[in-house]
């Protein structure tokens, strides 16, 4: 007998769980803490839904929609929205960076830009992303992740592609919003039956020797920044901050394409005294 969508969900929620699970015992969360984030989700969602379809979100009609107590509700529903990353500011900065014809040269390969003063062309830059964006703080912060470098005319852009390595709370970020897109992209191409479905395909080998693995990886990051280096060039020519779109054009839609590869070793090598 075929598993219904809520059990199917269950199971789903079994397995895609462990992975963070695995990072909260790993880094001492405790399971009081994941109840409360859980509950958090719950209500906002649920709030979502609701105003998606027009109808009021009170705190009464998400308690029974979630099984969330209504204190907890009212409290959750007080606290308002949560903060917004700013990773998706660098993202966007790179990519105007390198397609806008003011800042790159054409074929996607970025100026040196100057940074002193308030009118130099970094600082243009920063306000054609967000008026709101301080241009010294974002050239502290590309030069702190490694993204850009000064030389003796300006700044110049190192990072074709942007993965934050190091840096915990954007990698973090990163990786709920890309979680979040792949689970309404899995849900759109169950659910939606679009003609033309999202994304969704995987590659996967598990009897490839050890000696390989530096090569591996090493082309995964080539080929991968590179198609996403492609997808920017043709993205950017439908976009109305990068390219001159008609007024008649209306609408607005978002596009997110992720990647992500993970090489793990099964076997180790024994090593020969």
């Amino acid at each position: 007998m075929a598993k219904s969508v809520h059990d199917s969900l269950i199971e789903l929620l079994r397995r895609g769980l462990m992975p963070f699970v695995r990072m909260c015992v790993r880094h001492n969360v405790k399971l009081v803490e994941l109840i409360m984030v859980l509950k958090e989700c719950m209500v906002r969602a649920a709030a979502e839904e609701l105003s998606s379809k027009g109808q009021s979100t009170s705190a009464s009609r998400i308690s029974v929609m979630t099984g969330v107590h209504r204190r907890d509700t009212s409290t959750i529903l007080k606290k308002g929205a949560a903060p917004v990353s700013g990773v998706n500011l660098i993202l966007k900065l790179i990519g105007y960076w390198q397609q806008h014809s003011s800042y790159s040269d054409g074929k996607g390969h970025p100026k040196e830009l100057s940074c002193e003063g308030r009118d130099s062309e970094f600082a243009k830059l920063c306000r054609a992303v967000s008026v709101d964006l301080n241009p010294y703080t974002m050239l502290f912060e590309l030069e702190r992740i490694g993204a850009a470098s000064r030389t003796t005319s300006g700044i110049r852009l190192d990072l074709q592609v942007y993965g934050p390595q190091e840096d915990v709370q954007e990698g973090f970020n990163l990786l709920a919003s890309d979680v979040d897109d792949l689970v309404t992209s899995v849900d759109e191409n169950l659910f939606a039956r679009d003609t033309n479905p999202n994304l969704h395909i995987r590659t996967e080998y598990d009897n490839i020797p050890s000696s390989a693995l530096s090569e591996i990886r090493q082309w995964l990051l080539h080929e991968g920044s590179g198609f996403h280096f492609r997808a920017r060039e043709f993205l950017s020519k439908f976009d109305r901050d990068l390219a001159s779109i008609p007024e008649s054009e209306k609408g607005r839609i978002r596009v997110a394409l992720g990647s992500f590869s993970r090489v793990k070793v099964l076997e180790e090598v024994e090593q020969v005294p």
